[in-house]
């Protein structure tokens, strides 16, 4: 049997097309996992953590866990999950998992918890808690 051209591309037009469609939809799904929807978003302004020195600058740090594990002093030992230094009266943003967290600045005994869900933006601004 001669395969033409055109009977060639009949043969495998359908399986390449079905195959094309279906990726094609895959990538239009709207899954709770999508990347727009799986971080929420820590935004607020930063004061320098000073006591009778000037300090310029914010030194932010983010660890997961809750109120009880801020209060048990983990942040001392633990990393965190995320760090920033911004400017002091400045905006700090960070992208992070839905989850339990709590934000330090320059690793005071200080700690403020808050929970963050998927697509949400929680604002809180940080103190100088050095005062």
């Amino acid at each position: 049997m001669k395969w033409t051209s055109t009977g060639f591309s009949r043969a495998i037009g359908l399986p390449a097309a079905s195959i094309a469609l279906l990726v094609g939809l895959a990538g239009c799904s709207s899954s709770p996992t999508s990347p727009h929807t799986a971080t929420g978003i820590l935004t607020g302004t930063a004061q320098a953590c000073a006591g009778l020195a000037y300090v310029p600058k914010a030194n932010l740090r983010v660890y997961r866990g809750d109120a009880v594990t801020a209060r048990k002093d983990v942040y001392r030992t633990a990393d965190p999950v995320a760090r920033k230094q911004v400017p002091t009266n400045t905006t700090y943003r960070f992208v992070l998992a839905p989850g339990r967290y709590f934000i330090t600045n320059s690793s005071t005994q200080f700690a403020h918890p808050f929970v963050l869900t998927g697509g949400s933006t929680v604002h809180l601004d940080v103190p100088n808690w050095c005062e």
